[in-house]
C-alpha cells in the first residue's frame, strides 16, 4: 500500500530520496535472541520529500505491519 500524497499537506507531487527493500520494522522491544532478530519481517522503506511543504515520509508505511503487544 503506497501513500500517494504527502501526509502533512496532501500534495501529490514529491520526489524520491532513497529506497531500501529489506529493512526490519522498528519495534518497541528487542528480540530475545539473534535467531529471533534475523527472523524479523523485512519491509520496504521508500523515503520521499514533498515538493510543496518539504515533509519527508515513508511512502510505503503501513500501520497494519505494526504489531503492538
Amino acid at each position: 500500500m503506497a501513500i500517494p500524497q504527502c501526509p502533512a499537506c496532501k500534495c501529490s507531487t514529491n520526489y524520491n530520496l532513497y529506497r531500501w527493500e529489506n529493512v526490519p520494522l522498528a519495534i518497541l522491544t528487542l528480540p530475545k535472541s539473534e535467531k529471533d532478530a534475523l527472523a524479523m519481517g523485512k519491509h520496504v522503506l521508500d523515503l520521499k520529500r514533498c515538493t510543496a511543504c518539504g515533509h519527508v515520509y515513508n511512502s510505503e508505511f503501513d500501520t497494519d505491519q505494526i504489531k503492538y503487544h
